[in-house]
């Protein structure tokens, strides 16, 4: 004789289960909670370009790379799936300021610390 309560309990749920993939937050929520990137650093590598590094976020599957400069609001300038990224075309001696977030299918972290670099002279 077939069990339907038994059915549901040894095939569907553990199915679903495996389906969603769900990791917990530290409240229980079944969201995968991101934490920011550390050791976050930006160098000028040229008059016009800074890179900016980081370390490894567990989980994460890529890194939103946002800037600000002036009276400039925080702007997302690149999504990158490694640790790095070179952000050209700006302007020489210049400050620009950095965080990074990091991202995966359920969600972004918080920003990184900010990290600043001023771009070389001519």
């Amino acid at each position: 004789m077939f069990n339907k309560t038994k059915w549901l309990v040894l095939i569907v749920i553990p199915l679903l289960c495996a389906a969603c993939d769900l990791e917990s937050d530290t409240q229980g929520n079944g969201v995968a909670t991101l934490s920011p990137p550390t050791n976050v650093r930006a160098v000028a590598v040229s008059p016009t370009s800074i890179s900016v590094t980081w370390n490894i976020v567990s989980g994460a599957t890529s890194y939103d790379v946002y800037f600000e400069t002036g009276n400039m609001p925080i702007t997302r300038v690149n999504t990158v799936t490694g640790l790095s990224y070179t952000h050209t075309g700006l302007q020489t001696n210049a400050t620009y300021h950095y965080y990074i977030a990091a991202k995966n299918r359920l969600g972004t972290s918080d920003y990184s610390s900010r990290t600043s670099a001023t771009t070389q002279p001519k």
